[in-house]
C-alpha cells in the first residue's frame, strides 16, 4: 500500500490540470491503474479537495455505507459521496480537476498537494499556508493531541 507524505507546491494550469507528484506515479499506477477519486472534505467550512486511490475509497464508502441514513451521518454521506468523481491520470501524470471542485476548494493557478498518510489533500496554495500558520491551533489544544500520540 502507498504511503503519502510531504507537501508539494504546484501550478494548475487553466483547463485545471496538475502534474500529480512524480514520486506517487509509479505506486499509483500499480496500486489502482491511475485510477483515484477526488471529493470535498467532511467539513464544510474547509476549504480543500481530498483524492483518494480508489482502494482506499472503496474503504472510505464502506464505513459510510455502515452509517445510520439520518441526521448529521445522511449529510455526511451526500456530502462526501455526492461530490465524488472519478479522475485519471493522464500520460504526463496530471489529472483534470472538475471545475465545480476547483470552485468548491478556491482553487487557482497556485495550489498545494498536501500527503495524508492514505489519501492526498488539495488545496489553494495561499489557502494552505494560512491553515497551517501557527496561531490556527492552541497551544493547549495542540499539547493535549501531542499527549495522546507518541512522536
Amino acid at each position: 500500500m502507498i504511503s503519502f507524505s510531504g507537501t508539494d507546491l504546484l501550478t494548475m494550469d487553466t483547463k485545471g490540470r496538475v502534474a500529480v507528484p512524480a514520486r506517487y506515479r509509479q505506486p499509483l499506477s500499480e496500486l489502482c491503474g491511475a485510477r483515484l477519486k477526488i471529493t470535498v472534505p467532511a467539513k464544510p467550512t474547509d476549504r480543500l479537495l481530498v483524492l483518494y486511490p480508489l482502494p482506499e475509497w472503496e474503504n472510505v464508502q464502506a464505513q459510510l455505507k455502515a452509517l445510520p441514513s439520518t441526521g448529521p451521518y445522511e449529510f455526511l454521506k451526500r456530502r462526501i459521496v455526492g461530490h465524488a468523481k472519478d479522475i485519471e491520470l493522464d500520460k504526463q501524470g496530471r489529472m483534470l480537476v472538475p471545475p465545480e471542485l476547483r470552485d468548491a476548494a478556491q482553487l487557482e493557478q497556485r495550489i498545494a498537494i498536501v500527503g495524508q498518510i492514505n489519501k492526498l489533500e488539495i488545496w489553494s496554495e495561499p489557502l494552505y499556508r494560512e491553515a497551517m500558520a501557527p496561531e490556527q491551533v492552541s497551544s493547549e489544544d495542540l499539547e493535549a493531541a501531542l499527549a495522546e500520540v507518541s512522536l
